[in-house]
């Protein structure tokens, strides 16, 4: 079975770069840049692709300037129990923006009510359902039934290479988690260590990533944190990632639109139809 994407890719066997997703995080209608994990120390952005740290702005800088629509959002707000912030995500979709939602899903109701969000008819294009909000593992395949694999993506989080899973998890080795979520039927994963988030000193994770590959071949394989520069990408793509979640180095200007660019401009491509798109 050949490996399952986020969206086509042409010529996908050509390409040797990872392609580039960028991340906004949200804290109090506002987009703030991540320190380590370390969520009380997140101070809105100050950015070379906006004037702003409105959603609206960051989200349209992002696409006016790499021609991305693809956006990673985490509501930090909803990840500690808040309500989802529906405005500012309404603001990502409105400049143009597919979003992939990581909202604190910790039970199967509030997937459902994330899966069922949409603005001026336009759903959320992913669903992220994060190892350090899901409260039990055998939720799992209970979730993944019942949004599609197709919609959902699984986050293995990580702390300095330590799974961030509450006390009811049974499950302790972030590979052993990554086969639960495999087995409960997710096709597509992220491998994220907050430790790395904007901290600039690489990803942490390649080793786990690339082992990850190695059992799974068939994985849409996502990662992030600490991207620096293009050679990072590199580092990414050759331990088999597909996608890169990166932030700090699009704001400060370290990636440039060739670097993060390849095949397909997502500014550029036809919408998907039916519910795949926003």
């Amino acid at each position: 079975m050949g490996r399952l994407t986020l969206w086509p890719q042409s010529g996908r066997a050509t390409l040797a770069r990872v392609k580039v997703i960028p991340v906004i995080d949200l804290k109090r209608g506002r987009v703030v840049r991540g320190v380590g994990g370390a969520r009380s120390r997140y101070q809105p952005i100050r950015s070379r692709l906006c004037r702003t740290a409105l959603p609206f702005d960051v989200a349209r800088g992002f696409i006016r300037a790499f021609g991305l629509r693809e956006l990673y959002v985490a509501d930090l707000d909803a990840i500690t129990g808040e309500a989802v912030d529906e405005r500012s995500l309404g603001e990502v979709v409105r400049a143009g923006g597919r979003v992939l939602l990581d909202a604190g899903i910790d039970s199967l109701e509030r997937a459902q009510q994330v899966h069922a969000w949409q603005h001026a008819g336009s759903p959320l294009f992913r669903v992220i359902v994060a190892l350090e909000s899901l409260s039990h593992s055998s939720l799992l395949e209970e979730i993944a039934t019942t949004l599609g694999s197709e919609r959902v993506i699984f986050s293995l989080d990580l702390k300095k290479g330590r799974p961030l899973a509450r006390a009811t998890w049974d499950l302790a080795s972030p590979l052993e988690i990554a086969e639960r979520a495999v087995s409960a039927g997710f096709r597509q994963l992220i491998v994220l260590d907050l430790a790395d988030v904007g901290m600039d000193g690489g990803n942490q994770s390649l080793a786990i990533c690339e082992e990850v590959r190695r059992r799974w071949p068939e994985l849409s394989l996502i990662s992030g944190g600490g991207v620096r520069d293009r050679a990072d990408l590199q580092r990414l793509a050759a331990t088999g990632c597909d996608y890169a979640l990166v932030a700090s180095a699009l704001h400060d200007g370290r990636l440039t639109r060739a670097d993060v660019c390849v095949g397909e401009d997502q500014s550029e491509r036809p919408q998907a139809t039916g519910s795949d798109h926003a």
